[in-house]
């Protein structure tokens, strides 16, 4: 397997496993109407676009490439955790 082949799998296999994660981990919907709602949206907004910036910077074969993989090899899903799981006024 090339190395371009072995860095679109683990983009592939990335992308699969926050799907399964996501479902797994959204318990409770939060009330769109009160006051923690902003927060949290912005919470996981600023954890979505550092995802989706690595994941677009993982598929290049050059040093951003190994820079993103490996940030993203060292997060292991924590902000993603982290976003989901702060609520605001739930904690």
């Amino acid at each position: 397997m090339t190395t371009t082949q072995n860095a679109k799998d683990l983009c592939l296999r990335l992308e699969a496993m926050h799907e399964h994660w996501i479902r797994g981990h959204v318990t409770r919907p939060i009330n769109p109407d009160g006051p923690e709602a902003a927060t949290y949206i912005r919470r996981l907004e600023g954890a979505l676009e550092w995802y989706a910036e690595r994941v677009a910077d993982c598929r290049k074969i050059s040093a951003p490439g190994n820079v993103a993989r490996s940030e993203l090899d060292a997060d292991g899903g924590i902000r993603a955790r982290q976003a989901l799981t702060d609520r605001g006024g739930d904690r």
